[in-house]
């Protein structure tokens, strides 16, 4: 299997898990807001929504990417989502540090730390391919 196949698969994994996501949190906002912080109300069901259409889109993103051919382009897609994936595990963790959410949080913790390394890895293997082709 090569790099580009397991990095589609990748992409599709990604894109599946956060249109899930974003469409659990449009639709049952109040359910998301108590298992990741205990609490609720109108001001942050609203946020959650916004996050869940955000979602809806990263994850179009990523299905969509799942099928170009274009290397050069899978690359700067993962380049954006390795910063993105970054730094939602920055802020995941934080979270949990300072004591804001639930346990559940150390999910998208763990989440994001996997997509930081699967794309950041990504990146870095698919540029330094990239310069080997063209010194060549």
């Amino acid at each position: 299997m090569t790099l580009t196949h397991r990095f589609d698969w990748f992409f599709l994994i990604h894109g599946v898990i956060t249109v899930l996501t974003g469409a659990s949190f449009l639709l049952v906002p109040q359910i998301v807001l108590l298992l990741f912080t205990g609490q609720g109300g109108p001001d942050l069901i609203v946020v959650t929504r916004l996050l869940g259409a955000a979602f809806l889109g990263i994850g179009g993103v990523a299905l969509g990417t799942s099928q170009l051919i274009n290397l050069a382009a899978k690359r700067v897609v993962a380049g954006a989502f390795t910063l993105a994936s970054l730094a939602g595990f920055s802020v995941s963790l934080q979270s949990i540090l300072v004591d804001t959410t639930t346990a559940v949080a150390w999910g998208a913790v763990a989440l994001y730390f996997v997509l930081t390394l699967g794309y950041g890895g990504f990146s870095l293997q698919s540029a330094t391919k990239a310069n080997v082709t063209k010194a060549r």
